[in-house]
């Protein structure tokens, strides 16, 4: 008979992270380049609307693939059979260790500037042009979102090799 509540921790794990990888993989490589080619008042518009969505969707698919991840690694060492050892259990706990740093970057990182980015955003609604010194604070720390969303996506990618790889041994 299958274990229904690890297929279930399972599949709300994978789930939580292809929405997780998708979300970083779409900043880094569409959103995020092309910002660079917008207007800066179509920028700012775009930024606001998108911004406080981002920030929600990372947080909830990014915390819930790792909480649902060590729920995964808890119920499989107390009620699993056939338990991964040696080199399988080393590359999940590798992954494991590279998703929690993942989500380090992400929750340390990209989601507090993107939230500061978007409080700057409405603050700066009257109309009046944004001074210079504003502008380029923005464009640093669009960077430092587009840099942590890349980094993210490369530590998840290198997450899903090692899972998988781990897994199928």
């Amino acid at each position: 008979m299958p274990d229904y509540i690890f297929l279930t921790l399972l599949v709300v794990h994978i789930l939580a992270i292809v929405g997780w990888m998708g979300a970083a993989f779409l900043f880094s490589s569409v959103l995020g380049p092309s910002l660079s080619h917008m207007e800066p008042s179509g920028r700012a518009e775009f930024l606001s609307k998108i911004i406080p969505r981002y920030t929600r969707y990372v947080m909830a698919t990014s915390l819930t693939a790792v909480v649902f991840g060590v729920a995964l690694y808890g119920y499989a060492f107390q009620y699993a059979k056939n338990l991964p050892s040696g080199l399988a259990l080393s590359l999940l706990q590798a992954g494991a260790l590279v998703g929690l740093i993942a989500l380090i970057v992400s929750l340390g990182l990209v989601i507090p500037t993107a939230k500061t980015m978007g409080r700057m955003l409405s603050e700066g609604k009257s109309g009046a042009p944004a001074p210079e010194g504003k502008a380029m604070v923005m464009a640093s720390m669009q960077s430092r979102v587009r840099i942590g969303t890349v980094s993210v996506t490369v530590l998840l990618f290198l997450v899903l090799i090692l899972m998988v790889v781990g897994a199928s041994l």
